[in-house]
């Protein structure tokens, strides 16, 4: 059967804002969300809403890296992959040409121009 997740992308008048998109997915009843990986996840606070927000709800949940993820945003990954289950992430084939190394976690590609 065939999902369809909200990305953050789509609140782009709301700077992508990750919470606000999983806001929207839940009151419009998408089955998950693609949250790209900002400088906010980086806040603890921030972060830690995400994750008991995700953790709490039925969203599927794909993190979309950073073209070059740093590795702070790389640390970053890790810890959201270790909160919440299944969680996938996608990352643009270009400029990157190598995944990031992150302990399984396998990152798919995604087209870019």
């Amino acid at each position: 059967m065939s999902k369809i997740y909200l990305a953050s992308s789509a609140l782009a008048n709301e700077k992508y804002d990750g919470l606000r998109t999983v806001e929207e997915a839940l009151s419009h009843m998408f089955d998950g969300v693609q949250l790209f990986l900002d400088a906010r996840y980086q806040d603890l606070n921030y972060r830690d809403r995400i994750v008991s927000t995700l953790t709490s709800s039925y969203l599927g949940v794909v993190i979309h890296l950073p073209d070059l993820p740093s590795e702070k945003d790389l640390e970053v990954a890790e810890y959201l992959h270790q909160k919440i289950k299944n969680t996938l992430f996608i990352i643009h084939y270009l400029p990157l040409t190598e995944t990031p190394a992150l302990p399984g976690v396998k990152v798919g590609w995604e087209n870019s121009s």
